[in-house]
């Protein structure tokens, strides 16, 4: 039994107790194991992986055997590096983050707020919150226009706009003689 608990193993075997639960139960457990997790995994992060992984960098770094990044060009040749991990693990950590923006949104629509101050969601950047989620849910970047594209989409749909509400503007007016 310690053997199994020096293992996490218990840490694992709550899910498969209850097999009937709903969507939303799976979620909250899978959320609690992972933030009992959270500390052994963040350390092994910190103090083996990250130390590892910028050893090995800045070794491959000094032979030359990287590629060098038109980024690394603007810095001026600086090798700093951010390491961010993707394992299903770390995505799952990160989706307290999503569900802590999803219940702050859905708080301002269901209280009602929004219908009685509707600037308050101009304190809200919402190209910032959607390219979070999209960070956060581990969606591939590739398929996320730039932000040259988006502007340009932006302006266009804003022209056509103004054309409409000219026209509409003109036809009320020819209307009315």
């Amino acid at each position: 039994m310690q053997i199994l608990k020096a293992f996490y193993v218990d840490t694992f075997r709550t899910q498969k107790e209850n097999k009937e639960m709903t969507a939303a139960e799976v979620q909250i457990r899978t959320e609690e194991q992972m933030r009992m997790m959270s500390p052994m995994v963040g350390r092994i992060e910190s103090e083996f992986l990250n130390p590892l992984i910028i050893n090995v960098y800045k070794i491959l770094d000094k032979y030359g055997m990287l590629p060098v990044l038109p980024e690394m060009e603007e810095r001026g040749g600086q090798t700093d590096i951010s390491i961010s991990y993707v394992s299903p693990l770390s995505r799952a950590q990160k989706s307290s983050q999503v569900s802590s923006i999803e219940s702050v949104l859905g708080f301002f629509q269901r209280s009602g707020i929004i219908n009685m101050l509707p600037d308050i969601y101009d304190n809200i950047d919402f190209d910032a919150v959607f390219k979070k989620f999209f960070d956060l849910k581990g969606a591939p970047q590739e398929v996320l226009r730039s932000e040259a594209e988006v502007m340009h989409l932006r302006q266009q749909r804003q022209a056509m706009q103004q054309q409409m509400q000219q026209q509409a503007a003109l036809q009320n007016m020819g209307d009315m003689q």
